[in-house]
This record gives structure tokens, C-alpha cells and sequence, in this order.
């Protein structure tokens, strides 16, 4: 997953300097790239996904930064940093708003340093 938070991070970094507006897309790759990054440092701390009913596992995205802090792979502030995350991707990805460009780069910059903290540099 390391890997993917990092693509995820460069895809939100493209889409807001894109020159058409593409804040709802950008926003939505960067809440992904912290939920990755946030997903692979709880597996390294030992904490498993739930297995899902159609195969694979997942963390689950309204759980995840309260689990993360409780494992304290997260701090108090990153935890809210992803929560914050999560409700600007539902708005992105599900609801008639439109996001917009300061929003957006705030989220890719709360993403990117979820990330670095994360994610090895290899990673």
C-alpha cells in the first residue's frame, strides 16, 4: 500500500496543477493517499484489515484514524487531519458540490504529510 499512497499523492499533485479544474478528483486522490499510507503503517504495526464478505480486506474509512490513533500509529492531530480527509473526499466523490481549488490544495498538503510520515521513503 506504500506504493499506492505515493501514486495517489503525485495523481493529487497533477490533478490540481492540471489546467482544466479538477479540485473534486484531486481531493478525492488525496484523502486516498493518506488512507494508503495510513492503512500500510497499521499493517507494519501489526493491525490487519477486515476481511471483506467479496474477498480482500480493508480498513474501514469512517473507523480508520480513530483506530490508528487508539494503535498510535496516528497522533491526535493526524487522526483528524484524516477525518478531515475522508468528509471533503465524500463531498468529492458523492455529493452536487463542487470543491474548491484552496480546499484542494489543502488537502493535497495535509496528505502529503500524512504520507511522509508514513510511508518510508522507499516506499
Amino acid at each position: 500500500m506504500q506504493w499506492k499512497a505515493r501514486e495517489n499523492l503525485s495523481a493529487a499533485k497533477l490533478l490540481l496543477g492540471a489546467d482544466d479544474a479538477h479540485f473534486n478528483a484531486c481531493v478525492s486522490r488525496a484523502y486516498y493517499a493518506a488512507y494508503q499510507a495510513c492503512w500500510a503503517a497499521m499493517v507494519v504495526e501489526g493491525h490487519e484489515p477486515t476481511p471483506s464478505a467479496r474477498g480482500g480486506a480493508y480498513f474501514r474509512h469512517a473507523t480508520l484514524p480513530k483506530e490508528a490513533r487508539e494503535a498510535a500509529v496516528l497522533n491526535a492531530q493526524e487522526s483528524k487531519d484524516l477525518e478531515l480527509l475522508e468528509q471533503w473526499r465524500a463531498v468529492a466523490d458523492y455529493w452536487n458540490d463542487s470543491l474548491t481549488k484552496e480546499l484542494a490544495t489543502q488537502a493535497c498538503g495535509l496528505a502529503a504529510r500524512l504520507v511522509n510520515a508514513l510511508v518510508d521513503e522507499d516506499g
